[in-house]
């Protein structure tokens, strides 16, 4: 259980990080074109 949780680590490259924090940042970027307005009372609730 061990190994494959370690091999599974091991196969992430580079593109994979990448990819995460540009999904992570157009999210923030829609949260923070969002805040303030009536829409984030619909996304909250």
């Amino acid at each position: 259980m061990d190994t494959s949780l370690l091999t599974l680590f091991i196969s992430i490259r580079i593109l994979d990080i990448i990819d995460i924090l540009l999904v992570a940042l157009l999210l923030y970027q829609i949260y923070m074109l969002i805040r303030g307005t009536v829409a984030i009372n619909i996304f909250v609730r």
